[in-house]
């Protein structure tokens, strides 16, 4: 076994959702936007790559990532890789979240909320990332549909 490396005075979980609620979300934006963004454009090239439409979600970007992660610690373990595996299911957890009420001030950036307050639009790519034109969301299975 690797080692863990210097002990934090924070927990694992404390650490992670410090973490995923701070520095990362002022990096990179709300999980739900960052996720989305990702899948989007793993998608795309999954896509390209094998010629079948795949339709991944931002949960399961979070947990692919989780998975690398995993990945990571089996090579060698190390107490980041434990605290990245919890912030990725923060992360997913914060998602899941905003995909359920969707125009919640935390996280949804102004012009999608002005966008929201409208009324939906027929297509949903124009409040949600990662959403191809001419689709809508599904908020229950948290995917595309036609």
């Amino acid at each position: 076994m690797g080692e863990m490396g210097k002990v934090s005075d924070m927990d694992i979980l404390t650490e992670a959702a410090a973490t995923v609620s701070g520095d990362r979300q002022k990096d990179y934006g709300h999980p739900r936007e960052n996720l989305a963004c990702i899948a989007a454009m793993w998608n795309a090239y999954l896509t390209r790559k094998t010629h079948i439409v795949h339709d991944l979600s931002p949960r399961d970007v979070a947990q692919m990532m989780v998975l690398l992660k995993v990945a990571r610690d089996a090579n060698k373990t190390k107490r980041d890789n434990l605290v990245d595996e919890a912030g990725y299911a923060r992360a997913a957890e914060m998602a899941d979240e905003a995909a359920f009420n969707p125009v919640s001030k935390d996280g949804w950036p102004e012009s999608k909320l002005e966008t929201m307050a409208n009324g939906w639009p027929e297509d949903d790519s124009a409040v949600r990332p990662g959403v191809l034109p001419g689709k809508k969301w599904n908020i229950m299975t948290d995917r595309t549909t036609p």
